[in-house]
Formats: structure tokens, C-alpha cells, sequence
């Protein structure tokens, strides 16, 4: 029976009445078949321990990188002729055919707790030398014990292109590369490029209702964006809180990365700096075509980011987010558990797919961001979630330097702005 789409490795085992049974081990040697096939390997609810691998050499890196998103070990060996690819599913079961000597090897060790924090960076193309040089810094200048770097890549042309040019990165213990292909589904995936005019026709699905001044943001803004969400939401399990940062983000000195990162991670929070409850600045708003507009026009589609069937009262007025400024220096924090549940929420408010959301409203990560903190803090997860308001920082450690450098000017105006100009310290600066 042919291996495709249709005729997968669970319809065989459910032929011969194998439904439920885990496969001890799986051995490839098809040449070449199984780069057209891997992807089917584990397809439903197929569980298979070990998978060896006979294949060319030039085409190693897919099947591996495949296997590695979905938490297997792998290591290769062979000659120059013929190449061996085997990969084993973590932790590894008792029943694992290998010796003691090799399970006690550093690449096959179980994944960290679900408690630990990961880093995650979406990446493309012309940032590949960059992502290269801060994993090659990351290891120079870490002084406590490795931290998991999540790479998200688009596809799997993307990820080869990357392991061709620096194939020593792609087998550093704490490289974990994800492709958006496998996160969204080859459709969808194709779906959102055409949407976003980055491959294909263009497809002629896009928002064009009020704005309330949210600029649109660019194709490869969004796509990016999009990495980062489903990257945290969705792979892999033993992360529960991201650090999410760009390629170009390079460590300099030495420094116990461990440490900060849990040192900062304790509770999902965002820095804001926000004065709607401050009398003295009733009449002053801030608009500058992001974080404000955007959290309108999504409020307005999102049943006031509320849930579908929750008809109270929201919080969340055009008033309010014209109180908050979002673009604070800070971590960028994400919290596993709290992303699924935002980008389900996205998805079930506005009746489409949550990668479908950003590309037909044009929003990227920073906005989308910001939205997703308050509603956890203030209406999904209040009390696991934080908002730092660095306004109300200030007034607490020091109020005499609050009402000198920070105190709304009722005379101020800002540019385009209807009445008074954003109080000082509206960036945190």
C-alpha cells in the first residue's frame, strides 16, 4: 500500500487491527520516498518510539528538523554514500532499543519542566547571519545553563536555507526550529501568504471598514507577528513562558541568562504607561495610529473583548484606550496557557482562524500584544496576569519627582489630537 495523505501509516495499523498500539520501530529505506511521505509518519493518533531513516545525505536535514519539531532526539551517521538519520521520541520509554551508554548522552535528555522559560525567535531570510551570530554570542556569554532557543521559520525551504549556510547552528543541543507551514496547516499557511501578497495571487480578502485610525501594518510585519503567536500557543509543550525576541538581538557581555529570564518571568506583565484613572488627566488622549486604534477597531470586532455570550457592560471604550500607551522598554514576555486561549478567543469572537484575524485587519505583534496582556489581566486571568502601570511606579517610589516630571499639563496640546497632548513619561522614558 502507497504512504499519502490518504493511506497514512495509522490507516495500516487500523487495517490490521493495530488502532492504539505504539510502533517500537520504524526503519525507512525507500530512496527517497520519504521526503515526499515524512510528513504523514504521524498523522492522527499514530505513536511510533524510534524512526531510522536510510536516505542521500543532501536530503537529511527535512526529515530530521520534521521529527525534531514534534519531540523527537535525532542523530545521524553513515559515509559518503549512503546516510542515516535516527530519531527517538522524548523522554525516552523504557522499551527504547538502545544502550544505557547513549541514553545517557546530553542530546537525549528529557525536555525541561513545563515551568521552565524559553526564548522564541521568528526569523526570515535576511536575518539568517544575524540569527546565526546571537546563538553563536548566546553560548559565549551565558553563564548559567543553556536556555531553549525556538526558531520559527516559515517552511521547510526557509529552515533548509538557513541549516545550508549554518549547519553548525542547526545541531546546537538548544536549537528547536518550527516551521509556520506545520503550525497553521499547508492550506492555511498558503491561505495567509496569498492574503498577504508575499507568494501566489494576491486574494482579495481584506478589512475595509472603520479604521478609527489604526495604520495597517506591513505583509511582513503580520507574518512575522503570526510566528510568534502560534510559535508560543502551540509548540513546544515544555515551554510554558517565552522571551520573544527578533534575530538582530545580539547578548554582548557575560551574563546569567538563566536567571534573568526567570528573574522576569515569575507572572505574565506588560509595562504600560496609562492615566485613565488619574482625574487630573481626564481630558488628555493619545492616538498615534497603533496601539490606541488598532485596540478600538479590535474591541468594535470583538464583542468588546468580551466574550460572545457576555453582554455586560465593557470596560474597554475608545475613551480608556486613548489612556494607555503601550510602546514601554520591557521583556517580551508570553505566557503559553494565556496566548492559546487569546488567539481561541480571536477566533471564536470574530468567526475566523486567529492567523486569519492579523492578515484581514493588517495587525501586527505590538498591538495585538498589548490588547492580549489587558484582556487576560483585567477580564480572562485577572490575578495571573499583571499591567505595570510605570506611571504609578514613579508616584509610589518617589511623589515628588512624579508631580515635577510626570503631573498632566492641562494646557499641553499634541499634534492631531483633539484636546490636551499625552501627559510626560507617556513612553516610560
Amino acid at each position: 500500500m502507497p504512504l499519502d495523505a490518504n493511506h497514512s501509516i495509522g490507516v495500516l495499523m487500523e487495517n490490521l487491527g493495530h488502532t492504539g498500539r505504539t510502533i517500537k520501530l520504524l526503519k525507512v529505506s525507500c530512496n527517497g520516498c520519504e521526503i515526499a511521505t515524512h510528513q504523514t509518519w504521524l498523522v492522527g493518533d499514530t505513536k511510533i518510539d524510534q524512526i531510522v531513516v536510510r536516505q542521500m545525505k543532501a536530503r537529511s536535514e527535512t526529515v530530521a528538523r520534521y521529527l525534531t519539531a514534534r519531540g523527537y532526539g535525532c542523530f545521524e551517521g553513515g559515509d559518503d554514500f549512503h546516510f542515516v538519520v535516527g530519531c527517538m521520541k522524548l523522554p525516552l520509554p523504557k522499551s527504547a532499543l538502545v544502550s544505557s551508554q547513549v541514553q545517557q548522552k546530553s542530546a537525549l535528555k528529557p525536555p525541561p519542566s513545563i515551568s521552565s522559560v524559553c526564548m522564541l525567535v521568528p526569523v526570515y531570510p535576511p536575518h539568517f547571519r544575524a540569527l546565526a551570530a546571537r546563538m553563536e554570542m548566546v553560548k559565549r556569554t551565558n553563564t548559567g545553563p543553556p536556555v531553549k532557543s525556538v526558531v520559527v521559520f516559515g517552511d521547510d525551504v526557509e529552515s533548509d536555507d538557513f541549516c545550508s549556510r549554518h549547519r553548525a547552528r542547526c545541531f546546537d543541543e538548544d536549537f528547536h526550529p518550527l516551521l509556520l507551514e506545520d503550525l497553521l496547516g499547508s492550506a492555511a499557511h498558503a491561505k495567509l501568504k496569498r492574503r498577504l501578497r508575499l507568494q501566489y495571487l494576491p486574494a482579495n480578502f481584506k478589512y475595509s471598514g472603520e479604521r478609527h485610525g489604526c495604520l495597517a501594518k506591513s505583509a511582513g510585519r503580520i507574518y512575522q507577528a503570526i510566528k510568534k503567536f502560534y510559535g508560543v500557543a502551540y509548540r513546544p509543550s515544555e515551554c510554558q513562558t517565552y522571551w520573544v525576541s527578533d534575530a538582530e538581538s545580539v547578548p554582548f557581555r557575560k551574563h546569567n541568562l538563566t536567571e534573568h529570564l526567570a528573574l522576569n518571568s515569575r507572572s505574565p506583565r506588560i509595562v504600560v504607561s496609562t492615566w485613565h484613572d488619574e482625574p487630573d488627566c481626564a481630558n488628555v488622549a493619545a492616538d498615534d495610529g497603533t496601539d490606541q486604534a488598532c485596540a478600538i477597531m479590535m474591541t468594535n470586532q470583538t464583542n468588546g473583548m468580551r466574550f460572545r455570550n457576555d453582554d455586560a457592560q465593557s470596560v474597554w471604550t475608545p475613551g480608556r484606550w486613548k489612556k494607555v500607551f503601550h510602546n514601554v522598554d520591557q521583556w517580551w514576555y508570553y505566557d503559553r496557557t494565556v496566548t492559546a486561549e487569546w488567539l481561541d478567543f480571536l477566533a471564536t469572537s470574530t468567526g475566523m482562524p486567529a492567523w486569519s484575524v492579523f492578515g484581514f485587519y493588517d495587525v501586527s505583534d505590538m498591538s495585538v500584544y498589548g490588547m492580549m496582556m489587558h484582556w487576560s489581566a483585567f477580564y480572562a486571568h485577572p490575578g495571573r496576569t499583571e499591567v505595570v502601570n510605570i506611571r504609578a511606579e514613579i508616584r509610589k517610589v518617589d511623589p515628588s519627582a512624579f508631580s515635577k516630571c510626570c503631573k498632566c499639563s492641562q494646557a499641553a496640546t499634541g499634534p492631531g489630537l483633539p484636546g490636551p497632548g499625552p501627559p510626560p513619561m507617556l513612553n516610560g522614558r
